[in-house]
């Protein structure tokens, strides 16, 4: 068994799945999955199922990205399915309507990356907490506030840096204190931090 604690000692989030793999894991989600690479790590610990929720479309949030930056991406995530990881199964869809479609306690694992802004975040961990099972983690990226000026290589993009805004930190730790839940943070070596929480 292992212990929350035992993530905040972990360099970055792409060594998650090397915890996830000691609990036997059988099915993983992740919420906001881009181009797959890290639903790619995280599929390292052999689940049956790897639930990957994005919208693969305009967003609000993210209204720098092209709809060909999208189509891109979910070309990719197809490709990771069929080459990588056939347990990936896409579902393209708004992520709140998404977690309408699955049962109480269905995962083992869920990650949370899709808007980072206070009520994207705060609606996602509301809308996915039932959907894990009980001694579960639930852990997401970016656990930061405020707005942050992000280089455009990092967003893979071409042009100047682009200011966003986060409040994933305001969003993580009200659901704590809300939930009187632990919290583990991922000191990620690239100096962007995670969470992790567990249902007790």
């Amino acid at each position: 068994m292992i212990n929350i604690q035992d993530f905040a000692k972990l360099t970055s989030r792409y060594q998650i799945h090397t915890l996830l793999a000691a609990t036997n894991v059988k099915k993983i989600c992740e919420v906001g999955v881009d181009h797959g690479w890290n639903l790619t790590n995280l599929c390292k610990c052999k689940p049956e199922l790897a639930v990957a929720i994005d919208l693969w479309d305009f967003s609000p949030y993210y209204d720098f990205y092209t709809k060909e930056f999208h189509e891109r991406n979910y070309t990719e995530i197809i490709r990771r399915k069929i080459e990588e990881n056939d347990c990936i199964f896409p579902i393209r869809l708004d992520s709140i309507k998404a977690a309408k479609i699955f049962p109480d306690n269905y995962f083992d694992f869920i990650y949370i990356d899709a808007s980072h802004d206070y009520e994207s975040v705060r609606n996602n961990i509301e809308a996915y907490w039932r959907l894990i099972g009980k001694d579960c983690f639930m852990a997401g990226h970016d656990y930061l506030d405020g707005h942050k000026e992000i280089p455009a290589e990092k967003l893979r993009i071409k042009g100047d840096p682009v200011r966003i805004e986060f409040g994933v930190k305001r969003a993580v730790d009200e659901f704590v204190l809300k939930n009187n839940l632990e919290l583990a943070v991922i000191n990620d070596e690239n100096g962007i931090p995670s969470w992790v929480i567990q249902k007790k």
